[in-house]
């Protein structure tokens, strides 16, 4: 794949192939619906492109190849969560209707265009049409400011403790703020809080580490983003049908960190919890040398952390957190309030 020309694509076991017409068709015979799902980043150059903007020739390339693809594999493309990121006001975490509906009338406007059209930028035949109510576009909140705590806990602990012989502290401590402060485990981000406290560069860069206060918060909030993305595209709709219909989601995206971080977790069990369905997965190893003399006490915390929510799910549910308050806290914390 040519990164200058084409975007990334990863689906739920990790493979970097889209599917061909062929094995496209297999699918649906199967009843399962192949669909490329849009990251933000995709959809605001397709916006842009509708909304006529300069774009440079790699981004028209990489335009035309993913909707040539789809239209020749017949594959469906979905791009409302990419629309709900750009959509989203990270000051009062509410969502922009307007903004939701105007971008999401260019994108369905570029999915139903024939190919030739949007070669030439043939957009006369646009016309805009309402789109669904703010109460029905996103019901996602709570994962999503889950996500933006966590990172920002994330980098909290990195900024106060950057070497790498104190990763395992850092690890620790954001294990135990997860159960305590939290409440919730999310073995997403807690791959890539190992992957940071161990200082490897590529994921430092998902927490803005090295950006100013403007910059930071944006890559802060574009990875809880992606994160979430990831996780409904992967974990859930491998377990729960969309509108009764069973999805194969292949995820479109710029960032290839998040490749790299997805590939480093397997699902490898699906738990029924009252009428709630989970993805149970199975961690990498601590393979880097700053956990190394550590490793046999950070087992035995992790396995005593899994036998307590495993209880926990017979327990009755605590109030939670003033999820909001811990965010704001956090963020003044790492100075980027």
């Amino acid at each position: 794949m040519n990164s200058e020309t084409e975007y990334n694509f990863f689906d739920f076991l990790k493979s970097e192939e889209l599917p061909s017409l062929f094995e496209v068709l297999g699918h649906l015979a199967q009843g399962i619906t192949p669909v490329l799902v849009l990251d933000s980043c995709i959809c605001l150059d397709i916006i842009n492109y509708i909304d006529g903007k300069k774009t440079n020739d790699n981004t028209t390339k990489k335009i035309i190849g993913l909707f040539e693809y789809a239209d020749n594999s017949k594959i469906d493309i979905l791009g409302s969560f990419g629309v709900l990121e750009l959509s989203h006001n990270r000051n009062n975490y509410s969502i922009d209707v307007s903004k939701f509906s105007d971008f999401g009338n260019k994108i369905e406007f570029a999915m139903h265009l024939p190919i030739q059209k949007l070669k030439t930028r043939d957009f006369s035949s646009f016309r805009k049409k309402e789109i669904i109510s703010k109460e029905d576009i996103f019901p996602l909140t709570p994962m999503l400011n889950n996500t933006y705590c966590s990172l920002l806990k994330i980098r909290e602990l990195r900024n106060n403790n950057p070497k790498k012989t104190n990763a395992t502290n850092n690890f620790l401590d954001f294990i135990r703020w997860l159960e305590t402060d939290l409440d919730i485990i999310l073995s997403t981000e807690i791959e890539l809080a190992k992957l940071i406290f161990a200082g490897e560069n590529d994921f430092l860069q998902m927490i803005g580490l090295k950006n100013d206060k403007t910059l930071a918060k944006r890559q802060l909030w574009g990875t809880a983003w992606d994160i979430m993305h990831y996780r409904i595209n992967t974990q859930y709709s491998s377990t729960i049908p969309l509108n009764g219909i069973q999805n194969k989601p292949y995820f479109v995206t710029n960032d290839k960190n998040l490749i790299k971080l997805s590939k480093r977790l397997t699902n490898k069990a699906v738990v029924k919890s009252g009428n709630e369905i989970h993805g149970a997965f199975v961690y990498s190893e601590f393979e880097f040398p700053c956990y190394e003399k550590d490793w046999d006490m950070i087992s035995l915390k992790m396995n005593e952390l899994n036998i307590r929510r495993r209880q926990k799910v017979l327990d009755e549910p605590k109030p939670k957190k003033d999820i909001l308050k811990l965010i704001k806290e956090l963020e003044i914390k790492n100075g980027i309030a």
